[in-house]
Formats: structure tokens, C-alpha cells, sequence
């Protein structure tokens, strides 16, 4: 998908610079790390709305959840959670209609929008029923609460550094812009990527599996009042597509 950002948004990011040969009055100050820590992350669109950003992937092998990564993007830096089944747990696979918000109320009558990631003509919006292009969609919809992760263990590491677990040798692995959290176990090789590319790579050379890979995208709205939103649940969407653009590109 190309990288051109929208004028909409390019308009929320013009700085007045000195014209050619001005002196600047004062250098600029480097903000310390300290400082970086404390300030918040997340987007900001030019209507002045907020958006925190958490991705959620789960993989899945003959139904059984075998990694799950959680990106989120709110407050100071990015977190990063990589979590495995417990030892002697098996964890049920996350369905595509949990990531549908099939266990939540629609998020407006008349039933939920879409937004698909079309990677050759751009993103457009859907309504249920309506076939778009092939790409990967986003849902937006109120959904249901995110699920538990009983079964689960949380495993720390640096990059550059492993583990083994009862799914298989997890590693952490720095790339630019991010992190890639890869999975091995026998023929079957996984891959989360997180950053400014979130996305999945399965390398399997067994036969007779069924790997299912969900990725969820939740947008958490604030600094929300109703002169920014308006028409309601069209604007909602419009900041969807917005966000999505700015997340997934």
C-alpha cells in the first residue's frame, strides 16, 4: 500500500519553519528521555480528537491459540505483551466472530460498517452484505470485551533474546520502525510483527494443520464532544478510516 498520507491529514502537520537564511532566535531544546517517558502516545487527528491504539493478534493451530501479541499505543511508550498457553492449558482460538464484535452490541442500528485496507485501490467503507475489495478489514463496531487471557503466561524478553515454551522457541527480534515476535515449532514458523508495520508471516511445511491468524484494531476515542462529532456515527467512521491509514500504512 503506498505511503501518500491524505491532505487531511497532511493539513494537521504543517510547521512554520524560518525562511531561507533566517537565523533562528534559540536552538532547539532536546526533550530529555525522562520527559519522553511521562508524554502520551497515540494519535491525534486534526479535528483534535484522540485515538489510543491497541492491536491484538492471535494465531491459532487446529483451533488451539498458540501466540498472542498486544501492541498498545496510549500512554508514554508502546507496550508490547507476548503471551503463550500455559504449561498442561489448552486455550480455545480466537474466532473471526470475536473479532467482529460478535459478542457485543452493534455499534449503530441498521448493523456495523467496515473499512477495508484494499493493498491496490486504497480504503473504502462497507456495509454488511456489501462485497468489496480483497484486502484486510477492519470492523468497526462497540464489540464485546476483549478476551480473557486465562490459560495464558506472559513471557518477558529483550530483543535478541528466546524462549522455550509449550507452543514452541519464542524469540524477540528488533527490525526498523518495530519488533518482530516469531513463534518456531516443528515445520510451523509465525510471525507478529508490531510498530509501523503490524501484520502476520506463517511459514508451515507440515501437513494436515489449520492455522488461523485474528488481528484486531481497537481505537479508543477521546477528547470527544459533539461540535467534533457531529453527524454522529458517519464521523465516527470517517476518523476510523483515518486512523486505520495512519496505523496499518
Amino acid at each position: 500500500m503506498g505511503r501518500a498520507a491524505p491532505l487531511a491529514l497532511l493539513a494537521g502537520l504543517l510547521v512554520a519553519y524560518p525562511a531561507a537564511g533566517q537565523i533562528m532566535s534559540a536552538p532547539v531544546r532536546i526533550v530529555p528521555d525522562e520527559d519522553l517517558a511521562e508524554m502520551r502516545g497515540g494519535l491525534i487527528l486534526p479535528s483534535g480528537l484522540e485515538i489510543a491504539l491497541a492491536v491484538r493478534q492471535d494465531t491459532s493451530i487446529d483451533g488451539a491459540l498458540v501466540l498472542r501479541t498486544s501492541y498498545v499505543v496510549d500512554q508514554g511508550a508502546p507496550k508490547l505483551s507476548i503471551l503463550t498457553p500455559s504449561p498442561g492449558q489448552t486455550v480455545p482460538g480466537t474466532t473471526g466472530q470475536d473479532a467482529q464484535g460478535g459478542r457485543g452490541p452493534a455499534a449503530a442500528p441498521g448493523g456495523d460498517g467496515s473499512v477495508v485496507i484494499d493493498r491496490a485501490g486504497g480504503i473504502a467503507l462497507f456495509q454488511p452484505g456489501l462485497s468489496g475489495p480483497t484486502g484486510v478489514q477492519v470492523n468497526v463496531t462497540r464489540g464485546g470485551a476483549p478476551p480473557s487471557d486465562e490459560g495464558l503466561t506472559a513471557v518477558s524478553l529483550q530483543p535478541g533474546e528466546s524462549a522455550t515454551t509449550p507452543s514452541g522457541t519464542l524469540t524477540l527480534d528488533a527490525i526498523p520502525g518495530g519488533s518482530r515476535i516469531g513463534l518456531q515449532n516443528v515445520g510451523t514458523e509465525i510471525s507478529h510483527l508490531v510498530g509501523q508495520t503490524i501484520g502476520t508471516t506463517i511459514a508451515n511445511s507440515a501437513n494436515d494443520r489449520t492455522i488461523d491468524t485474528v488481528s484486531v484494531i481497537d481505537l479508543n476515542l477521546t477528547n470527544v464532544s459533539p461540535d467534533l462529532i457531529g453527524s454522529g456515527m458517519l464521523t465516527v467512521e470517517n476518523v476510523a478510516v483515518e486512523a486505520a491509514r495512519m496505523a496499518i500504512e
